[in-house]
């Protein structure tokens, strides 16, 4: 790589990624927005690139095709104030990256395909609801919701089978079923566990 502190113009992709010396100075333009990529003017994060020692002087958004302009200059021997972290820009960080990007797309797809029944969603079993907060979704407020609809469910049902005089045998279990199903979710939520039942899982896993 030319010396950054020259105004010999070069330019290479990493990836997606444009990586340019203009006038002197290395800029990376980027459709990816780095956060951990700041600007600060003291407790600098140090940026390597081909074994070049950088801090970050400027991040603004920019025009198509891409989205982010990142402006670094070199890190000088009287920098002496340590890191807090650094970063090793290469093939490999921004492949890492653009596999992060990938999964969080993937999970903002799943999350928002699944939002329509986010009330159901807290009647699944525990197993189900673990897997569900990698796309958004936390297994004790979903519980909850459904513990609100079941409570509410079994109010009605209990209304239909005491006055309205549907006693019969099946529907007297019904109701049983659902007042335990409550009572024992809805202690789970209360006590904030590790585990949050589904519909009837206490019945089936101690």
């Amino acid at each position: 790589m030319p010396d950054p502190t020259s105004n010999e113009a070069d330019s290479v992709n990493i990836g997606p990624d444009l990586v340019r010396i203009e006038a002197g100075v290395l800029v990376i333009y980027s459709k990816r927005d780095m956060a951990d990529w700041v600007v600060r003017e003291f407790k600098r994060p140090a940026i390597w690139f081909k074994g070049h020692k950088f801090y970050l002087r400027a991040k603004i958004e920019t025009t198509r095709p891409f989205c982010w302009k990142y402006t670094l200059w070199p890190w000088t021997p009287d920098m002496l104030e340590p890191p807090p972290y650094e970063i090793d820009y290469g093939d490999d960080y921004v492949r890492d990256r653009e596999a992060e990007f990938r999964g969080r797309l993937k999970a903002d797809s799943v999350h928002w395909s699944l939002l329509p029944f986010y009330p159901l969603l807290g009647f699944l079993w525990s197993g189900v609801k673990d897997r569900l907060v990698d796309f958004g979704f936390n297994p004790r407020s979903i519980t909850s919701l459904s513990v609100m609809l079941e409570f509410g469910f079994t109010l009605f049902w209990g209304i239909y089978v005491g006055y309205l005089l549907q006693g019969s045998l099946t529907n007297f279990f019904i109701l049983f079923v659902l007042i335990a199903d409550v009572i024992f979710r809805y202690d789970s939520v209360l006590g904030d566990k590790a585990i949050q039942p589904g519909f009837l899982e206490w019945l089936f896993r101690r």
